[in-house]
């Protein structure tokens, strides 16, 4: 009798396991670019922010959009150092989609440094 309940909630566990990854895997990859402008402080109310975003010296062109603005997401880098610092930052120009925001732009950081 146990098993026959065990066997219905283990289903249930791997299913939501298999859901939460599948939000990272809705991301979309456009390239690797280097970008350069002023790193800020972010806040937004509902938590769809990594916190960090990049005033760009130029605007970059992406996906039939110019971007003055991009989202920075550190990968593990501590970015509270370069906060207000001109910076140059390296890595994947990333397409994230959020419930309240809907698709926004993130650079995934690899490097970062001051100009």
């Amino acid at each position: 009798m146990n098993k026959l309940i065990l066997i219905p909630v283990l289903a249930v566990i791997l299913s939501a396991g298999v859901t939460l990854g599948a939000e990272k895997k809705g991301e979309t990859v456009m390239s690797h670019e280097k970008v350069i402008g002023v790193l800020k402080r972010v806040f937004v109310i509902g938590a769809e922010t990594t916190g960090f975003s990049l005033d760009l010296d130029s605007p970059l062109p992406v996906a039939g959009e110019q971007l003055n603005e991009l989202e920075v997401d550190g990968n593990g880098i501590d970015l509270q150092p370069y906060l207000g610092k001109k910076v140059e930052v390296t890595g994947d120009l990333t397409q994230r989609s959020g419930i309240e925001r809907g698709k926004y732009w993130v650079i995934v950081a690899s490097t970062v440094k001051p100009v």
